[in-house]
């Protein structure tokens, strides 16, 4: 029986779901897991596309194309992966006028700010 491939896509939350992981990899460094349980993948590694969409400082950090399929011991169970963004030296984002730089590990992605989230492609070959 031929198999056939499936092409799924998706997208978190806007503002939602990105965790502070800069104990774990460095300062002013967050974290989602993505979840495509939706897809309905046949095979335990389909191969992920993903960008970070917003209201805008997205190009300001790095790790939109750093993919961990299948998560770690913290993970839920189930078909996803994770992405780790870093803020780059120009982070400079200053809410609401503020003279206040908002750091990206304090809540900048948050849908009262920046409202981030990921939108994803997953191919399946089984």
């Amino acid at each position: 029986m031929p198999t056939t491939q499936r092409i799924a896509s998706g997208s978190t939350p806007p503002g939602e779901k990105w965790e502070d992981a800069s104990k774990e990899m460095g300062p002013h460094t967050i974290t989602i897991w993505v979840d495509t349980s939706s897809g309905h993948f046949q095979s335990d590694n389909p191969t992920y596309i993903a960008s970070v969409e917003g209201n805008g400082y997205q190009h300001k950090v790095t790790g939109t194309s750093s993919i961990f399929p299948g998560g770690g011991p913290k993970d839920p169970q189930g078909p996803g992966f994770r992405m780790y963004l870093q803020a780059t030296q120009e982070w400079n984002y200053k809410p609401n006028g503020s003279d206040d730089v908002m750091d990206l590990d304090k809540g900048a992605w948050n849908k009262d700010h920046l409202s981030w989230y990921v939108n994803w492609i997953g191919i399946d070959n089984p």
